[in-house]
């Protein structure tokens, strides 16, 4: 094993595990056909996400006048849209707090290209590939950078170096250790046991159409919800608008006149203003805390 694979290996190894509530949230909002029930039971399992939903149906900004103390009942509320989210967000917000000094990316950065990347997945699974999971592509794209945190201060080493030049991002982290973070991250999905879906969808989001047949449509959204979120400023700095948009896209687009003036600036619009509304909720329940 050579020196880099090594430390990216204990480096890897020493990132905090999804939680179990939070994979078995997703392998059950996968299957259209769970029970309510079965959600709320899952929930109350879990005394930290029962907490934050009840906290979360409870703040002055969801708007209920009577205070709701029943887990199922708030998660009834909720929705299992929202019960996901605050999962999710869990999960990965502590890991994600810190400066990427590789990618020149401030703490908190990667959490919101995430975030927002996800929600543009989930938008892009709705609108633009059809027969997407939504879900799958928003649990997906909140993952699909994970693999920075690895690379990160391998990176940092080789900052004599100008990565302007590089036309491709992933050629320059290929280029310098072998492997780039998409591959990395999907091998983080592996050691987190997410579905297959989501690790082919993480592991190929600038290559969509190099997935396996049965997992592109994911991978696709995944891949548009990253673009989006750099196009709208929200990256991680030093790759930010270094890919190229997989030629896959023009399999459930046509990118005419119409598109470009029209479709287009609707859903990045409806997707900045699901973010805002998102970071909004989360900043009061910060504050309440």
């Amino acid at each position: 094993m050579t020196d880099f694979a090594k430390k990216a290996a204990d480096r890897l190894n020493s990132l905090p595990p999804i939680s179990t509530t939070t994979l078995k949230l997703i392998d059950l909002l996968s299957n259209e056909t769970y029970q309510t029930t079965e959600l709320s039971a899952l929930i109350e399992a879990d005394l930290s996400l029962a907490a934050r939903c009840l906290k979360t149906v409870n703040a002055p900004i969801f708007g209920i006048k009577r205070t709701i103390s029943s887990v199922p009942h708030a998660v009834t509320l909720l929705g299992a849209r929202a019960v996901l989210d605050l999962a999710l967000q869990l999960s990965v917000r502590g890991t994600y707090n810190q400066a990427l000094t590789g990618y020149a990316s401030s703490a908190d950065d990667l959490y919101r290209h995430s975030l927002y990347s996800a929600i543009a997945a989930r938008i892009c699974a709705q609108r633009i590939t059809p027969n997407t999971n939504p879900e799958s592509a928003y649990a997906a794209a909140l993952f699909h950078d994970v693999g920075k945190l690895v690379l990160s201060s391998f990176l940092a080493e080789k900052e004599t170096e100008d990565p302007e030049n590089i036309t491709h991002f992933l050629d320059y982290e290929q280029q310098h250790f072998g492997i780039d973070h998409a591959q990395i991250s999907a091998q983080i999905a592996q050691k987190w046991h997410l579905p297959e879906d989501l690790v082919q969808a993480i592991s190929f989001h600038h290559q969509p159409s190099q997935a396996l047949p049965a997992y592109r449509r994911t991978a696709l959204a995944v891949h548009l919800g990253d673009m989006f979120a750099m196009m709208a400023g929200f990256g991680t700095q030093r790759d930010n608008m270094q890919y190229q948009m997989d030629p896959m896209i023009d399999e459930f687009v046509v990118r005419n006149r119409k598109w470009e003036l029209e479709t287009l600036p609707q859903i990045m619009m409806d997707i900045h203003e699901e973010y805002q509304t998102v970071m909004a909720k989360f900043n009061q329940e910060e504050q309440a805390q």
